[in-house]
């Protein structure tokens, strides 16, 4: 076990909630002296696991909130390299590729060339690209004709970001603003392009291998709630004793000046 429950920027795997969750059912349940002093409820695997998987379910929580008329799709193979796209949205405003990136509270830099989180250059911005090729080959080798697909980084829980020049052909976004993002940006396809590209999304022969329909299901989705309750509690209790320790010692201190100062008297 580890109290340790800092995070760093992780991409947010499309997989990562099922696999968190597998790592954390081999971890025993925590005694009540556990809990009362704060002890992480993770171990060192299922805590590598963690922090992508809170990546993924906002993400996919926000996604969620797209209007009808979008086909959201999850953890997309548009080659046989098995490299995933977390999810492939196709809708009125046309189609986006979007993947996501856990920043842990870093400072997020975007240039137009590159991404740097905490000062660590990250690929993000060069799988994001490739992946909006590799989306409009495989729509359009269905669907015929033209497809333009946007490549977009979804950033989670971001210290700040700073654009020191916008990249051109991907757009950074905040996760908790990327369902207003995504629906305010201006219609491109007519009705019937989009039920066109709708439909060859929709059929397993345009992907490499077959696509996840849902983010993720109901029951995991209660599960990792139930478990990132748990994680942030015990964070939290812990923080609570270090502050609980730091008055005790002030108080302490303050009782000694002043039993020194009436003796003294």
């Amino acid at each position: 076990m580890t109290d340790d429950d800092t995070a760093a920027a992780v991409r947010a795997d499309p997989t990562a909630i099922r696999s968190f969750l597998q790592a954390q059912s081999a971890v025993a349940p925590r005694g009540w002296l556990a809990r009362l002093l704060g002890r992480s409820p993770l171990s060192v695997e299922s805590r590598s696991w963690f922090w992508a998987a809170a990546g993924e379910f906002e993400v996919c929580r926000s996604l969620s909130g797209l209007h009808s008329s979008n086909l959201v799709l999850h953890s997309v193979s548009a080659s046989f390299e098995g490299k995933l796209i977390d999810h492939v949205v196709v809708g009125p405003a046309g189609v986006f590729a979007v993947h996501a990136l856990y920043a842990a509270g870093e400072e997020v830099v975007v240039s137009a060339l590159g991404l740097r989180v905490a000062g660590h250059p990250l690929p993000e911005l060069r799988r994001a690209r490739h992946s909006v090729g590799a989306v409009e080959r495989c729509l359009m080798e269905e669907a015929g004709g033209e497809v333009r697909v946007t490549g977009v980084l979804a950033v989670i829980d971001a210290g700040a970001v700073t654009m020191t020049e916008r990249p051109l052909d991907v757009a950074v976004v905040d996760a908790r603003a990327l369902t207003r993002w995504i629906q305010r940006q201006p219609r491109t396809l007519t009705d019937e392009r989009l039920a066109e590209l709708v439909q060859a999304a929709s059929r397993p022969a345009t992907w490499a291998r077959e696509v996840t329909p849902g983010c993720v299901d109901a029951a995991d989705t209660a599960a990792f709630t139930r478990a990132r309750a748990e994680v942030f509690a015990a964070r939290l209790t812990r923080q609570l004793w270090i502050l609980l320790g730091a008055a005790s010692v002030a108080f302490a201190i303050v009782a000694i000046v002043l039993a020194r100062i009436l003796s003294g008297a």
